[in-house]
């Protein structure tokens, strides 16, 4: 996962899906959470209703099911799953 990092990193999405795709979700959920983070810090603008509609169950039981897909294709690309 650390490979799919530094991949999208350095703006290398392909090879970061490659090594790992849901390492590279999670990247660009981490670079979209520093810009939201300097979105609220230069504007003042609160975030709770925005996190609040990201975080309803169904939005966070998509992304786990989205998160499951990707790993299993990276498993069955390694032969682990048939």
């Amino acid at each position: 996962m650390t490979t799919a990092f530094a991949h999208a990193a350095n703006a290398d999405f392909a090879s970061a899906a490659m090594a790992q795709p849901a390492g590279l979700l999670l990247s660009l959920l981490a670079a979209l959470t520093v810009l939201g983070g300097l979105f609220a810090t230069c504007t003042g603008a609160p975030m709770q209703r925005f996190v609040g509609v990201l975080l309803q169950p169904h939005i966070v039981w998509i992304g786990r099911g989205i998160l499951l897909i990707v790993w299993l294709i990276k498993l069955s690309q390694a032969g682990f799953v048939s």
